[in-house]
């Protein structure tokens, strides 16, 4: 079994950006789990443990989401939390420019699965990137201020491929391998 994921990659250069904004964060000692910055991603949709035979078969539905997919722009605007700033248990950035075409692949990859057996999400899709996960309320104050105050807007950037994941968890973290890229 293989726990796997969609996932559109970013850019380095979006990698740095949000890795410098996540220092930052960090600098308010709130105990969270934080994203590595090499595996900072967007994710479509989490397919959990999956039989090693069936990535090929993920593979061609996902192709078949992306038919007819032209390449688009997108970039990313401000830090928030899940479910609220007032109870921050995620925090993220979000997708501004292009936030309806990576809402609706995802809806069509959520389709094209189901029809090979993966279940269907329960809550609706939100394009965001997840930065961290709250374990603690010690100093969750000094980081709801600072999210507060901080602003962020990303370049744009093309997307014009999705990736097939694999995550491998370790006692330091998860270890993201890249199984097959599906170019549009």
């Amino acid at each position: 079994m293989i726990r796997t994921f969609i996932a559109i990659e970013l850019p380095e250069s979006i990698k740095k950006e949000l890795s410098d904004i996540e220092k930052e964060l960090k600098e308010t000692k709130t105990v969270a789990k934080w994203v590595k910055p090499d595996n900072i991603h967007l994710t479509l949709k989490f397919l959990g443990n999956v039989e090693e035979e069936k990535i090929e078969l993920i593979k061609k539905s996902i192709q078949e989401s992306v038919k007819g997919v032209a390449p688009f722009i997108i970039d990313l605007k401000d830090i928030g939390a899940f479910p609220s700033l007032s109870r921050p248990k995620v925090i993220w950035v979000g997708v501004e420019l292009g936030k309806a075409r990576i809402k609706n692949l995802a809806e069509s990859i959520e389709g094209n699965l189901e029809k090979i057996g993966f279940k269907k999400e329960d809550r609706q899709f939100s394009a965001h990137i997840t930065f961290g996960r709250i374990k603690s309320p010690v100093n969750i104050d000094r980081l709801k201020d600072l999210i507060k105050e901080k602003k962020y807007q990303s370049s744009s950037f093309k997307v014009s491929k999705i990736a097939i994941m694999r995550s491998d968890l370790t006692p330091e973290g998860p270890i993201y391998t890249k199984l097959s890229e599906i170019n549009f």
